[in-house]
């Protein structure tokens, strides 16, 4: 899509939902930080723990049949998903519980957008239009992921267990 093109739409999108450019600015963020969160930590991490088991269990073709399913699953089901997990298998994570609380909130961020509702976004009390917000959830983000993923990936699954020790 060219620039002239890509314009046009935003002067539609301002016109027809009364929305300012800072606006737009904010739900380009909610919407790429969303998409950030559900490709990189969901399908990588996630899939890539349920594939070991699946792979154990003598699953072939496992890994292309777990990113499609993961594919369908909304952002709020793979919360979800993740939930149900560290309810059930105990916090050998203690990092997730933080992580999930964040999605969720960001998960009701962009589901406000979607109703069109972008006045007002808030992130922890503040406007969310503010860079520093933006700023704040970032660093944020980037700490939780880090608590999250310390030793889930490869050696243990999301919940704290190695799938080559436990049942």
């Amino acid at each position: 899509m060219n620039e002239e093109i890509y314009n046009s739409l935003k002067e539609a999108v301002k016109d027809k939902l009364l929305i300012t450019d800072q606006e737009i600015e904010t739900v380009n963020f909610v919407f790429w930080l969303t998409c950030l969160i559900e490709k990189e930590i969901f399908t990588k991490t996630v899939s890539s723990s349920i594939s070991e088991w699946a792979k154990l269990s003598g699953m072939k073709n496992s890994d292309e049949y777990l990113l499609f399913v993961f594919d369908e699953i909304s952002f709020m089901g793979k919360i979800k998903i993740m939930e149900k997990g560290f309810e059930l298998y105990g916090p050998g994570n203690p990092g997730l519980k933080p992580f999930l609380n964040y999605c969720k909130e960001l998960s009701d961020l962009r589901n406000k957008i979607a109703h069109h509702k972008f006045t007002n976004l808030l992130w922890r009390g503040q406007n969310l239009n503010e860079e520093k917000v933006k700023s704040l959830m970032i660093e944020e983000f980037e700490s939780l992921a880090e608590s999250f993923n310390n030793g889930a990936i490869h050696q243990e699954d999301v919940y704290g267990r190695n799938p080559e020790t436990s049942v």
